[in-house]
């Protein structure tokens, strides 16, 4: 059976908006827009090299992420920092990462355990560089599979959203 060319299009248009999502929300996570900032689709087009379909679709993904905020007829803004929200993030990870945890010591393969260990073998250098964007993004990772360990892809989706959300602040901090 021939693939259809609208079909194939769908399907680079989708993975054009994935990367395009990835590196918005990259900087938006390191800081490069901060939070309170404008942000226009235009310019972010032009700076990342993407047409305005993907990046469009990464703003309302971004926003259905909390990252950004869509404001009708006034335009994009990152989201700002808020304590608040800070506190109720960690609130709701203190009361999922255990389980979490619990899951992936249950679940977890010698060789999800072995990517672990190796994953923490990259901090002490990162720590004697001083490379904070380093580390969170390291941090990140190792949180990411040991919520994939757990086999619970509702659990992980969830965390990494929330890590999402948090990790500006620790870069900011």
């Amino acid at each position: 059976m021939k693939k259809s060319k609208k079909s194939s299009d769908k399907k680079n248009n989708n993975s054009l908006a994935a990367m395009a999502y990835e590196k918005i929300k990259r900087l938006i996570i390191t800081l490069h827009y901060k939070p309170g900032e404008y942000i226009n689709e235009s310019e972010i087009c032009n700076a990342l090299n993407f047409t305005r379909a993907p990046v469009h679709q990464a703003i309302h993904r971004l926003a259905s992420d909390k990252l950004v905020q869509i404001i009708p007829r006034k335009g994009v803004i990152v989201q700002p920092i808020s304590l608040d929200e800070i506190t109720h993030i960690i609130e709701v990870r203190n009361i999922n990462e255990p389980y979490c945890c619990m899951r992936a010591a249950e679940n977890a393969t010698p060789k999800e355990i072995d990517q672990m260990f190796a994953l923490l073998e990259k901090a002490p250098q990162m720590i004697e560089d001083r490379d904070v964007v380093g580390l969170v993004d390291l941090d990140h990772q190792f949180h990411l599979m040991i919520a994939n360990a757990s086999k619970n892809p509702v659990l992980a989706e969830m965390l990494s959203g929330l890590y999402n959300r948090i990790s500006r602040y620790w870069v900011s901090t």
